[in-house]
């Protein structure tokens, strides 16, 4: 019976402390923190601002022409495929480097896969760049990198949508940095849902005063069980009771020793 009632309160404990330090982990990172694979950036408690860059996604594709060879640019769309597609981009393409034959555009290199985006909040937001959109492709020739990559800077612009731009693009890594500027990128100041959950030191001093009242009330019950009655129902009763005995000497052996003097203790 006494191995029963230390199994349950070996249990009732785990069980507390999966919950609590479930809990203990803020609502905004049990969502998406400051990460999506959507098109819509949650806010969170250090970044209150919630970005949905679903309007950007279009019917036909964005082209932009690339800045080191004219014969090439890229096309793509914003958290979807593009409508271009043949085999060497085919469908599932975000981001497409295609090249110009004969009056004819043809696929080349994929620099970004719908299913390989991710969105996030800037990390600095400097120069009022306020999400990234990164995807990554096929893979890169290149020693440098390991795939075909691309990312989108959203630059909140209150004036109104500007042409995107080409900020940095590199054949020997396989990048690309793409820039716009759009309203939808200065987002809506909201303040995430559930609050920021509790810290380490309120889950320890829950558990500090929970854990010992319900081993106390396990405790009562088993006493109960084996007829115990009133002050028989506490456990460890004669502990409890020369607990503040036990206390007051060692704060008494802890002054003597700070001040110094000689520790004698009487012989048993």
């Amino acid at each position: 019976m006494k191995m029963t009632m230390m199994a349950v309160v070996a249990g009732v404990a785990a069980v507390m402390m999966v919950l609590l330090l479930a809990s203990s982990v803020p609502a905004e990172a049990r969502a998406l923190n400051a990460t999506s694979n959507s098109c819509v950036l949650k806010a969170t408690r250090k970044n209150p601002v919630e970005i949905d860059l679903s309007p950007l996604t279009v019917k036909i594709d964005y082209i932009i022409k690339s800045t080191l060879v004219q014969t090439t640019d890229f096309d793509f769309n914003i958290c979807g495929d593009i409508q271009f597609s043949d085999s060497a981009c085919p469908p599932g393409t975000m981001v497409c480097e295609r090249y110009d034959t004969q009056g004819q555009k043809k696929g080349k290199n994929v620099y970004g896969l719908t299913k390989h985006m991710k969105l996030e909040h800037a990390p600095d937001n400097q120069d009022g760049i306020t999400a990234i959109l990164t995807a990554k492709g096929d893979k890169c020739p290149s020693s440098n990198a390991d795939h075909y990559h691309t990312e989108m800077r959203f630059k909140c612009g209150k004036g109104g949508y500007n042409p995107p731009t080409i900020k940095q693009e590199s054949e020997l890594n396989c990048f690309v940095a793409i820039q716009l500027s759009t309203p939808y990128a200065c987002g809506t100041e909201k303040h995430p849902s559930g609050g920021g959950g509790m810290s380490a030191g309120t889950v320890i001093a829950i558990l500090i005063f929970v854990l010992p009242l319900s081993y106390m009330a396990l405790g009562a019950a088993y006493m109960f069980s084996r007829g115990g009655r009133g002050a028989e129902l506490i456990v460890h009763r004669d502990f409890l009771a020369s607990l503040p005995g036990l206390i007051a000497d060692g704060f008494g052996f802890v002054a003597t020793r700070l001040s110094g003097r000689k520790v004698e203790y009487a012989r048993l």
